[in-house]
């Protein structure tokens, strides 16, 4: 996982990408797919 607070440089390469979820959604598709896979186990 790799967080990056700065995103300029980013959008000067890529100018048409956007940030398309939250970091709280992004944490909670994590627990969820450990939880999946912790159930497998």
């Amino acid at each position: 996982i790799c967080y990056i607070s700065d995103i300029g440089k980013l959008k000067d390469h890529f100018p048409e990408w956007q940030i398309t979820r939250s970091l709280r959604d992004t944490l909670a598709e994590i627990v969820v797919a450990e939880q999946a896979q912790y159930a497998n186990v």
